[in-house]
C-alpha cells in the first residue's frame, strides 16, 4: 500500500489572528501591486505595453500604426498609445 505524503507547517510563536493579518497584509500589496500595473483608460502607453495588451509583436503594430487602423501619438522621439483609443479601435467581428 503507497504512502500518502502530507506537508505539515508549524507556526512557533505566532496566533492564528496574528497569521491571518500577515497574510491579508501581504495579499493587499500584490493586489495593489497588479492594479498598479493594469493602463488605466487614458493612460499613455508604451509601444512595447501596447504590444503586450494586445497579444502581438511589435512589428505587427508598427504596421497597424502605420495603417492608420490604430492612433497613436508622439512626445519628443517616443511613441505612445491611449488604451481608451486602443479599445476603440477593437471592432466586434460577430453580431
Amino acid at each position: 500500500m503507497a504512502q500518502t505524503e502530507t506537508n505539515n507547517v508549524q507556526f512557533i510563536g505566532t496566533t492564528d489572528t496574528k497569521l491571518a493579518e500577515l497574510i491579508a497584509a501581504q495579499i493587499s500589496r500584490q493586489i495593489s501591486e497588479i492594479k498598479e500595473s493594469i493602463p488605466q483608460p487614458d493612460q499613455l502607453m508604451t509601444r512595447e505595453q501596447t504590444a503586450d495588451y494586445l497579444n502581438i509583436n511589435l512589428s505587427t503594430l508598427h504596421l497597424w500604426t502605420k495603417a492608420g487602423k490604430i492612433p497613436a501619438h508622439g512626445i519628443a522621439k517616443r511613441v505612445y498609445y491611449k488604451r481608451s483609443e486602443i479599445d476603440n479601435s477593437l471592432k466586434r467581428i460577430n453580431k
